[in-house]
């Protein structure tokens, strides 16, 4: 956070106008994957917004990152509304990267309510835009959280696709890709019977992400990790895994992942 102000600083005294829209950008990107808490979040980006100033595309971005985190603390409604805002922005503005990009937060939304459906149709989309334009970056994502919506609606040999192609795509360096095409391979192992590869990739995964100040991904892969382990039988494995969850989302005040996590968690018994 303090690099970046002192990089807004910079392109502000420069009089650079685009770096200082790309440095605003990052910043309110860090609000979601960053560790603040979603209340501080949400009144750091109303700060961001007013310095804005006359960025259109900040201020698409911001009301992409509101809706993001409005949908975190499960007020689905108000995250839809400003996810829409966002994009249509960007759509004005021709900037038909920077929105398919942004279908990753719009799905997200979607899959944090449990509409898996509309959350695979965004992210999809998404995908094939980035596809047409031959962008591997978004794409690796976009294709991974496709697999997850796939999976969650019972469609596993079709999230395989999307898996090989998220892996494919994905940089080294690009932790949540990384992360989240081996959650979702994981889902279909498990689901194929194949217990123990399904658990050493969410190993890998946790690993990959537990040094970042992704909590909330790490939150996520916690609890898929303890729903695996449940199957196996591994009751005790799957408690600590939800009880980390609970913490690391309720750290980040993520209501949603807190709920599902405690519901996990009594039937394990523990």
């Amino acid at each position: 956070q303090e690099a970046l102000e002192l990089a807004l600083e910079f392109a502000q005294r420069a009089g650079d106008r685009r770096a200082e829209a790309e440095v605003l950008g990052l910043m309110a990107l860090l609000l979601v994957w960053g560790p603040m808490p979603l209340s501080r979040a949400l009144a750091q980006s109303e700060r961001l917004a007013a310095r804005a100033g006359g960025h259109r595309k900040v201020e698409a971005e911001v009301l992409l990152v509101q809706g993001v985190l409005e949908g975190m603390a499960g007020r689905t409604d108000e995250g839809r509304e400003l996810a829409r805002r966002g994009r249509a922005i960007l759509r004005d503005l021709g900037q038909a990267l920077s929105e398919a990009a942004t279908s990753h937060g719009a799905g997200m939304i979607e899959f944090i309510a449990g509409d898996y459906e509309t959350a695979e149709r965004i992210w999809r989309q998404g995908f094939e835009v980035l596809r047409r334009m031959g962008e591997k970056a978004y794409l690796s994502t976009s294709a991974a959280l496709v697999a997850h919506a796939l999976c969650r609606q019972g469609r596993y040999e079709e999230a395989e696709g999307f898996i090989r192609a998220s892996e494919a795509a994905a940089d080294p360096g690009d932790i949540a890709s990384q992360v989240t095409w081996r959650s979702g391979k994981a889902l279909v192992l498990a689901r194929n019977g194949r217990i123990e590869e399904a658990l050493q990739l969410l190993d890998d995964a946790i690993l990959l992400s537990e040094p970042t100040s992704y909590l909330d991904t790490t939150a996520e892969t916690l609890v898929i990790r303890a729903e695996i382990r449940m199957e196996a039988g591994d009751s005790p494995g799957a408690a600590q895994d939800l009880r980390q969850a609970i913490d690391l989302a309720e750290r980040k005040e993520y209501a949603p992942v807190v709920e599902q996590a405690r519901a996990a968690l009594e039937l394990t018994g523990s």
